[in-house]
């Protein structure tokens, strides 16, 4: 079975990522079959255009609040158990511009 994800990020006032969130999916039958989704920490805390639908309220829960560097690993250990080497973005040049530890991916933009 092949698979592929489909990628988007938030970024903060300074154009650095703040939240990312993934899906990952059969090619043949487009059925979800995973999905992370992350808070960057310290990124987040500078605040942006969508800051308000982050959910830290509070305190955000230790598994979705990580340094850049860990969600970045758990991205690539999540495409590569399901073989993913396509990523699909919504304005998927801005996103693979962000993202450099993704840039051997072959990336596909859907706007």
């Amino acid at each position: 079975m092949d698979y592929f994800a489909v990628i988007d990020t938030e970024t903060n006032w300074n154009n650095e990522v703040m939240s990312i969130g993934v899906v990952i999916a059969e090619k043949d039958t487009f059925k979800k079959v995973d999905d992370l989704y992350f808070i960057v920490d310290p990124e987040y805390k500078i605040g942006g255009m969508f800051s308000m639908v982050l959910p830290v309220k509070g305190r955000a829960p230790k598994d979705i609040l990580l340094t850049r560097k860990i969600v970045m690993e758990k991205f690539k250990e999540a495409f590569e158990k399901y073989g993913v080497k396509d990523l699909f973005a919504y304005n998927g040049a801005f996103d693979k511009n962000l993202l450099n530890e993704l840039a051997s991916y072959r990336w596909f933009d859907i706007m």
